[in-house]
């Protein structure tokens, strides 16, 4: 996940996408030299897809479906703190029926 800082290296819920991390962490901070402002490690879980961002404000995305957690609570605590420390505000907010909250939502500019 990307910031105008730096990037975040997320923690997928999901088991079959957790190896994808180690390659990002390679391909971007080492290759591309682009820094790392912190990574949400378990028992935090974040899927990319569940974080939106409007200008210096990200919308955070949760789900309380047991069986199928992308991002959980604990996830969403490690992102708001180095969200927070970088200068950044968020809100959370529940997801409900869809897979993540990019799912269902986009920022398009000008607060809409």
């Amino acid at each position: 996940m990307f910031t105008d800082k730096g990037m975040i290296l997320t923690n997928p819920g999901h088991p079959q996408r957790r190896r994808e991390i180690n390659f990002l962490d390679y391909v971007l901070n080492f290759r591309h030299n682009y820094p790392v402002l912190g990574q949400i490690k378990s028992p935090g879980y974040l899927d990319g897809g569940d974080v939106v961002r409007a200008g210096d404000h990200y919308f955070l995305g949760y789900t309380d479906l047991a069986e199928d957690i992308r991002t959980n609570e604990q996830g969403l605590d490690q992102l708001e703190y180095i969200l927070h420390k970088s200068g950044h505000t968020t809100s959370r907010i529940p997801v409900q029926k869809q897979l993540h909250l990019s799912s269902g939502s986009s920022f398009v500019g000008e607060r809409t």
